[in-house]
Formats: C-alpha cells, sequence, structure tokens
C-alpha cells in the first residue's frame, strides 16, 4: 500500500499534467518542484548546515547523536534539473537518522 506521503505527491504529478506544466518553463516547473518538500517535514531535532560542492547547492545533515566518523552521501536523481536538497531534505534525514550518522546530500 503506498505511503500518504507517496500518494500527494503522485497528486501534485498529476494535477500538474493535467493543468499543463510540462509546457511551462523549465525555471516554473522547478519552482513548482519545490512545493514537494512541504509534504513531509524533517524532524525537529535535525540540524541543517548549506554549504557548495563544486558549486552546486548542498547540505549537511547532523543529529545530535550521530556516530562520528561516518558520512552518508546522498545525490538525488534528476540530473540536477528537478529536485534540490531543499525537496529530498526530509528522505534523506529518515535516511540518515536510522542509519545513525550524518548526511551529506547534493
Amino acid at each position: 500500500m503506498p505511503s500518504i506521503e507517496s500518494s500527494l505527491f503522485r497528486m501534485l504529478l498529476l494535477s500538474q499534467r493535467m493543468l499543463g506544466v510540462t509546457r511551462m518553463p523549465l525555471s516554473v516547473q522547478r519552482a513548482q518542484f519545490e512545493i514537494s518538500s512541504l509534504v513531509r517535514l524533517p524532524p525537529a531535532s535535525l540540524h541543517v548546515t548549506a554549504t557548495q560542492i563544486a558549486g552546486r547547492r548542498a547540505e549537511w545533515l547532523r543529529h545530535p547523536d550521530d556516530l562520528p566518523g561516518h558520512v552518508l552521501l546522498y545525490i538525488h536523481g534528476g540530473a540536477y534539473v528537478m529536485g534540490s536538497p531543499l525537496t529530498h531534505r526530509g528522505l534523506v534525514a529518515r535516511i540518515a537518522r536510522a542509519s545513525g550518522i550524518a548526511a551529506l546530500q547534493i
């Protein structure tokens, strides 16, 4: 059974298709995709530090009890066309939390 988040995201994508979003400029599509970050917010204990790697937005996600010396590197899909650290923050925060380590996402 799909999660609530998955169902909401699917509805968002279908509504965009019906509204003709795919004919909008890429910059507008990117901005609308950022809305998906509101589907599931990361935990309040998460500490986010913005940075850049090779000119790309990136961010460190740390929880108070992360194991030192371990890092999860997360590179989201989208070919640097769609999505961003913001749109994947909730997912990466949950993966890092479950792993007990800090994450660097690009």
